[in-house]
């Protein structure tokens, strides 16, 4: 009997919480500053993934094809530096929040790895243009933005979290490692 007064109880209140109009708060920002931080870090995948497109369709023979990948990887570092501003201005994340962008992360990271490899396959037309140290320098340059990126989402993340954090960023300073070795 006394298990049929709680469940009653249960959901008495759990009918009159999903009736409650709901307040909005300074709380309410944060779920909108989680898709901000979402949709910064896709839009800098979906940039890396023109830049794999342009490296992985160079021939290495077309000025036209070095001046777009070019362009394109100083739209990557523009990308990584735009999700670095929206982490610092983002509130500090929740657990829940923080775990919710494994999927998101480990993502970018497979077209990094991808794009990477592209770049490392490359290298010899890359050295055949004259471009081996200004390919070097971009990879450094890109490697900086996520290292200051991942400081500042670390920053951001709960203690409880913050080695999960820290693993993805070690898989991103791997990723460009090897890379800029391939071109030292």
């Amino acid at each position: 009997m006394l298990f049929k007064n709680v469940i009653v109880a249960a959901t008495a209140f759990f009918g009159y919480a999903a009736a409650s109009p709901v307040v909005l708060t300074e709380k309410s920002v944060e779920p909108r500053q989680v898709a901000n931080i979402r949709a910064a870090l896709l839009n800098t995948q979906a940039e890396t993934v023109t830049l794999s497109n342009l490296f992985s369709a160079a021939t290495g023979a077309d000025q036209a094809e070095v001046a777009a990948i070019r362009a394109q990887s100083a739209v990557v570092l523009a990308s990584i530096n735009t999700a670095t501003g929206v982490v610092n201005a983002s509130p500090a994340l929740t657990l829940v929040q923080a775990l919710g962008f494994a999927t998101t992360i480990q993502s970018l990271q497979t077209t990094l790895d991808n794009t990477l490899d592209i770049v490392v396959a490359k290298k010899p037309q890359v050295d055949a243009l004259g471009l081996t140290s200004e390919v070097h320098q971009t990879l450094i340059d890109q490697k900086a933005a996520i290292d200051t990126f991942g400081t500042a989402f670390l920053g951001k993340v709960p203690t409880a979290a913050q080695s999960i954090a820290q693993g993805y960023i070690d898989d991103f300073n791997t990723s460009f490692n090897a890379a800029i070795a391939a071109y030292a």
